[in-house]
Parts: C-alpha cells; sequence; structure tokens
C-alpha cells in the first residue's frame, strides 16, 4: 500500500519553528519578537539579527526602520483587501513579499500591469520620504527600494526558520509506518522551508530519500530527480534553507564536511541566498520555471500513485497545490483526503475556491458526505499511526463492497 502525506507550516510550530505570525510581526517590527534583538543590514547585502556597534550596523539599522516603516503602510491596504475577499486574517509575510516583489516587476517587463499603477502611485506618494539612500544624496526608486524591502523578509524569514529545531516527537507516526510491513511506500509533500522532517528521520536513523546525491564534492550533494524511490521519499515543493544553486542545480551542503565558520557560501554555491519559493501568487508565476516544474510534475505522478493522501498543518492557501490537489481527488472514486486538523472549521480557505465547482457552488459538503473527504479531529502531535491505518482500512473495504 502507498500513502502520501501533504504538511504545511502547522506541523513545524510544535517542533519550536516559529509560526507565521511570529515572523510577521518580527519582520514588521525590525527585531525579534521573541528575544527583542534587532535586525540590521550588513554590507554584504544581507539582513542579520544581534548588530554590533559596527560601522555597518549603524547604517543598517536605519534601512530596517525605514523598510518597517513601508511595510506598515502597505499591511493596511492588504489586510482591507483580504477582508473584501472574506479572509478573516491578518497580512503575512508571504503576503508582502508578493506586494514588494510586484512593485519591482511592475517597473520591468514582468509586470506589464496597469491595473495596479493606483495602487503603486498611491503607496510611492506616501512613502517617498523613506527612500533617501543613507550616506547620499541618491534616492532609491520605488523599485530599488521595492528589492531592498523583499531581501529584508526574505533573509528574515530564513533566518527565524532556521531556528534550532527543538523536539521532533509529533512525527512519532513516521517511525510506526517505518515498521508497518503493508505500507510499501509514505512519500511526504512538504510546503515548509525548515528541516523539522529531516532532523526527525536523522535522530531516528531512519533513511529519508531527498532526491540528493553525492558530487565529486564532498561537501555538496546534488538534485537528481531520477533517484529511485524508497520507503520514505520527502519533496519539499517550496524548497528549502538548505537548498542553493550550484552550476544553476539544486544543490545542498553535506553538514558534516563544511566548517560553516570559514565559509562563504558564495565560494561553494552560484549564490548566498537559499532557493525558496517565498509570497503568494507569484508562486504561481514561477512553477512554470526551471527551478519548480520538475517538482511540481514529480508532485503530480507520485500523488498519482496513492489512494490516500493525509493533510496536516496546511491552510490550502497555496492555488497551485489546491488545484493538484483537486485533480488528483476528482479522476479516482477510490481516492480520498484524511485531514487532521483539531478545528478544520476554521481553515477558512475551505470555503473557497479549492472546494467549488464550475458553477461556484462549494462541494466541501457533498465530499464529506461521499467519504471522500474525512476529519481526524486532532493536531499532529495527538496521533498515532494506527487511527490512520484503520481509517484507511474502513475506506478501502468500502471502494471494494462499492466495485
Amino acid at each position: 500500500m502507498k500513502v502520501s502525506f501533504l504538511f504545511g507550516a502547522g506541523t513545524s510550530i510544535p517542533a519550536g519553528i516559529p509560526s507565521t505570525k511570529d515572523i510577521t510581526d518580527s519582520i514588521i517590527l525590525g527585531k525579534d519578537i521573541r528575544d527583542g534583538l534587532e535586525f540590521f543590514r550588513h554590507s554584504d547585502d544581507h539582513f542579520y539579527k544581534k548588530p554590533d556597534n559596527s560601522f555597518e550596523m549603524a547604517y543598517g539599522k536605519n534601512m530596517v526602520s525605514n523598510i518597517t516603516k513601508f511595510l506598515s503602510r502597505i499591511v493596511p491596504e492588504v489586510e482591507y483587501f483580504l477582508g473584501t475577499r472574506g479572509f478573516e486574517r491578518p497580512a503575512n509575510y508571504e503576503d508582502l513579499f508578493f506586494i514588494v516583489s510586484q512593485f519591482d516587476h511592475h517597473y520591468n517587463e514582468e509586470g506589464l500591469n496597469p491595473a495596479i499603477q493606483p495602487f503603486i502611485d498611491k503607496i510611492s506618494h506616501d512613502t517617498k520620504y523613506l527612500m533617501k539612500m543613507e550616506f547620499s544624496k541618491e534616492r532609491y526608486s520605488l523599485a530599488g527600494f521595492s528589492r531592498e524591502a523583499a531581501k529584508y523578509i526574505n533573509d528574515i524569514a530564513i533566518h527565524m526558520i532556521k531556528s534550532p529545531v527543538q523536539n521532533t516527537n509529533h512525527l512519532s507516526f513516521l517511525k510506526e509506518i517505518d515498521t508497518d510491513s503493508e505500507i510499501t511506500r509514505a512519500d511526504i509533500f512538504s510546503l515548509n522551508y525548515d528541516l523539522v522532517i529531516e532532523k526527525y528521520f536523522n535522530d531516528n536513523l531512519l533513511f529519508l530519500n531527498n532526491f540528493m546525491e553525492p558530487t565529486s564534492d564532498s561537501r555538496i550533494m546534488s538534485w537528481n530527480e531520477k533517484n529511485s524511490l524508497q520507503k520514505f521519499n520527502l519533496l519539499k515543493l517550496h524548497g528549502s534553507v538548505d537548498w542553493y544553486f550550484k552550476d544553476g542545480v539544486k544543490a545542498m551542503p553535506v553538514m558534516e564536511n563544511i566548517d560553516f565558520n570559514t565559509l562563504n557560501m558564495t565560494d561553494l554555491f552560484d549564490y548566498h541566498r537559499p532557493v525558496l519559493l517565498m509570497g503568494t501568487l507569484n508562486k504561481v508565476l514561477k512553477y512554470s520555471t526551471d527551478t519548480w516544474i520538475d517538482l511540481q510534475w514529480m508532485f503530480k505522478n507520485m500523488l498519482s500513485e496513492s489512494d490516500f493522501l493525509i493533510i496536516s498543518g496546511y491552510g490550502f492557501g497555496d492555488e497551485m497545490v489546491n488545484s493538484r490537489i483537486m485533480s488528483w481527488l476528482n479522476f479516482g472514486k477510490e481516492r480520498k483526503i484524511i485531514l487532521v486538523h483539531a478545528e478544520p472549521e476554521k481553515i477558512r480557505s475551505i470555503d473557497l475556491s479549492m472546494f467549488y465547482d464550475e458553477l461556484g457552488w462549494s462541494r466541501w459538503t457533498s465530499l464529506r458526505k461521499e467519504g471522500k473527504i474525512i476529519l481526524v479531529r486532532k493536531w499532529i502531535q495527538n496521533i498515532k499511526w494506527k487511527e490512520i491505518k484503520e481509517i484507511i482500512k474502513e475506506h478501502t473495504c468500502q471502494n471494494k463492497n462499492l466495485n
């Protein structure tokens, strides 16, 4: 039997990874809300925490202050829009990353969208006082300043997501699967950038196929989508904090073979920022590029081999992922979603487009009645594999009886 899992950000919170809210609040405040340490822009073009008394820090603190004021001006605009669409949630760092990226793209060939010009004019007028370059008479353009804001959001989010993994016991059901001889393959599709899943497998001495293979350089592993599938296979659909480009290919460092105290990442990889897919609607456009299209194709093909998709920690906010799930669900009468969530009614996106038919009617209730969506009203840390296995067996028997 083959099963699949889809994990979102909620599955990393029990491990001590900051929540989306914590990351967003820190980015808007300009300091880590957990310890109060401020962020600054270094002369190496990165934004960091824990400032010292260096010249770069003095320069960078003012830059961060201007960026946080810029983002604070955008937040109410985003939240007003979300409210008009029925989303009862605050703006988060992914929303803000998308918006500031749009400002940059608007001034090049990627963003030929006249509909957003009034919005750009309004924000530009209200924030132009923030865009003077420090130690210079020059001024940033809105595109240039937005580029800095995007770097800031990206760097600080990565920094916080790289927080030490405190506990992985909530994933103990994976070890139960390892000893379950009836499960021949378990594919894990993760939307998280962090390394929680990898740490669990490493700590429990379980083999995990992450589609990386050794290279002639012992310090680097390189992406190979043709790696033979194993019992556990991990596909990180939005990238990872330890993925970088090497000769244009996704790669990762071999941690035990690298001294990070002396290493400059640009000495080892093509670029010094990790390969991540951050933002909201911009993800849909990026999915078709060479960096991400292989992951989407693998997601489609691997998922098609499972009849059960167990979802946890996902808010259904990625339209492309939603489309893949619904396509899989609709083209197989025996296929079912097992949604692990203690309060599924609070997943606002469930009422939206993912479960709507072509006439705009919600199919959520009918899919529940048909047994295509099965709710497990628990948080992931409270489930046992036996519970999920019993649901799978029950519905597998039902499918056989129907046939």
